[in-house]
């Protein structure tokens, strides 16, 4: 029981960091939506504003699996993905173990 109990407690330190990586997100793509002061956007900003909402639709996508009860299971093989990888990569959605198994299969 302490295990489960120390997961919950895990998880709900792992929802403010997705909380704060969420509203980064959303002010860094409100910054990249002003027109330049010398209006020019530049080549990187529209990629950049891409890469930006993508990783707000991951972080949204594993806050609305933590308020279902499914963060923290791997999409692939159903294993609670660890704290730690959680820790470097808050939107995980599958365990290194299927990833790294993804990435040989599209190889």
């Amino acid at each position: 029981m302490t295990g489960v109990l120390g997961r919950q407690r895990e998880l709900e330190v792992l929802r403010v960091l997705l909380h704060e990586h969420r509203d980064h997100c959303r002010t860094q793509l409100r910054l990249l939506n002003q027109p330049a002061p010398d209006g020019d956007g530049g080549t990187e900003q529209p990629a950049l504003a891409a890469l930006t909402r993508h990783r707000l639709r991951d972080l949204e996508h594993a806050l609305d699996a933590l308020e279902h009860g499914r963060y923290g299971v791997c999409t692939a093989c159903a294993a609670d993905i660890r704290i730690d990888h959680l820790l470097r990569q808050p939107a995980a959605s599958r365990c290194p173990g299927c990833t790294d198994a993804g990435h040989r299969h599209r190889v």
